[in-house]
Order: structure tokens, then sequence, then C-alpha cells
């Protein structure tokens, strides 16, 4: 409720008007990383209740920054054409109705 005041006094209140905020999208769970072999990672991650896509971002340094690599519309990822012998670390993120989600918890895997 609001009320105007002008040098002739203070206005009664007005109606009641009420919102509720939007939560934000939960961060994907259990992402894991797994090499199956020397050019190629495959990750994997928990759905989030009303998720439309899925952001998948890779960095070669734990904690990022990260370069997003794919957008997919499921739970699962194949990152291909790899450097062989090197560790990659991958966080994803879900866009739902209600926003873009945090970052999941960080998985890495080093490719054969």
């Amino acid at each position: 409720m609001v009320r105007a005041t002008t040098s002739g006094g203070v206005s009664t209140e007005s109606n009641e008007a009420n919102a509720t905020t939007q939560s934000l999208a939960a961060a994907p769970g259990n992402l894991a990383a797994t090499a199956v072999s020397t050019t190629r990672i495959n990750l994997t991650w928990d759905a989030v209740p009303g998720a439309t896509r899925y952001t998948v971002y890779r960095s070669t340094t734990p904690g990022g920054p990260y370069t997003q690599v794919a957008v997919v519309g499921g739970t699962s990822y194949a990152n291909t054409r790899l450097s062989p012998g090197t560790t990659y670390y991958y966080v994803v993120r879900a866009t739902t109705p209600a926003g873009v989600s945090p970052n999941s918890n960080e998985a890495s895997a080093a490719s054969l």
C-alpha cells in the first residue's frame, strides 16, 4: 500500500498489491565426467525439474574460467576432439522458465 503526500495533507492508503518472486532454477546435481578414449569425455548429470536445456562449460584449469562448449536438451553430453592426456574441468547450468541456474558441481577427467 502507498499514501500520497501533498501540501493539502496525506491521502488514504491505496489498495493492497502483492507479488511473488520467482525462485532461481536449481543447479544440476551429480555432474560426472568419464574419459572413454584419447579424445572423448562423456558427461552425465541429474535432471532439473522444468529445464528446457543445459549449457555445458569446460576449462583446463580447476575452477575456471570456463568456456561454453555445448547446449543440449538432455542430461548427457559427449565432448569429443579433445587433446590426449589433457585434464578437462566441466560445469553445467540449467535453463528453466525461472531463469538460468548456478553452476553444477565441477567434474573433471583426463582424456586417455
